[in-house]
């Protein structure tokens, strides 16, 4: 078995890295965790505020009164890899990176950056969701970190998701919970330079509240474990 999502779908407590009025993505997140009542503290980050959304904004990561279980790096692609060293350095145990241009395509410098980043994670105690993903939600710890309203405030159920495209993934669940569909975690895992569909899989595995899980699979990256964890899943 791989590296465990654990540390992202059970933080209770989270930083907003790029928080800011101005970007629906930011702003719809932190909207939805409050809507949802999620019990932790959530704090934004970001060097041009002193306050965002009525709340007190802190310049950058290390700033904050302690550090948080779960960063999300709602940041330019450049910027995410140093951010992500400095909060794995002060005790940051997850983060989800939701910016493209980090390994995916053709483009030298986009692989390059991702080649960089994916090294910089396996060096350090830290599970990475992402990049290039829209996030996820947990639906029983009102853990909603997706940029879209309707993935908010949910009744609980028995079917996890892991899909590899973040608007498939939303259409999904819009489209699902109109016919009675309840889900346990509904997961949009990216480019998967760190954590993988496997990993996702054996999670949902083990958690006792998940009976059906649904894949969309663009491309396998680890087929031995992937079919390992279809094994466990059986």
């Amino acid at each position: 078995m791989g590296k465990s999502p654990a540390p992202i779908l059970t933080a209770r407590s989270l930083a907003i890295v790029g928080a800011t009025e101005r970007s629906h993505w930011p702003t719809n997140i932190f909207a939805n965790l409050k809507k949802s009542g999620f019990p932790g503290p959530v704090w934004p980050v970001n060097p041009r505020r002193d306050e965002v959304w009525g709340e007190k904004c802190y310049p950058d990561i290390e700033a904050l009164p302690e550090a948080p279980e779960l960063a999300l790096m709602i940041i330019p692609a450049a910027a995410v890899e140093d951010v992500l060293a400095k909060s794995a350095a002060m005790g940051v145990k997850s983060a989800i990176v939701y910016a493209s241009g980090i390994g995916e395509g053709t483009d030298p410098k986009v692989i390059a950056r991702g080649e960089s980043l994916k090294a910089m994670i396996a060096a350090r105690d830290i599970a990475v969701c992402g990049p290039n993903c829209m996030g996820l939600a947990a639906i029983r710890e009102r853990l909603y970190l997706y940029p879209h309203t309707h993935i908010s405030d949910m009744a609980p159920g028995p079917v996890g998701l892991v899909f590899q495209s973040g608007g498939t993934l939303s259409y999904f669940v819009s489209t699902a919970t109109g016919r009675g569909l309840r889900f346990s975690y509904t997961i949009s895992s990216g480019n998967e330079l760190d954590l993988d569909l496997s990993d996702y899989m054996d999670f949902l595995v083990a958690d006792e509240n998940t009976h059906t899980i649904v894949l969309f699979i663009e491309g396998i990256r680890k087929p031995e474990a992937f079919m390992a964890a279809a094994g466990r899943a059986l």
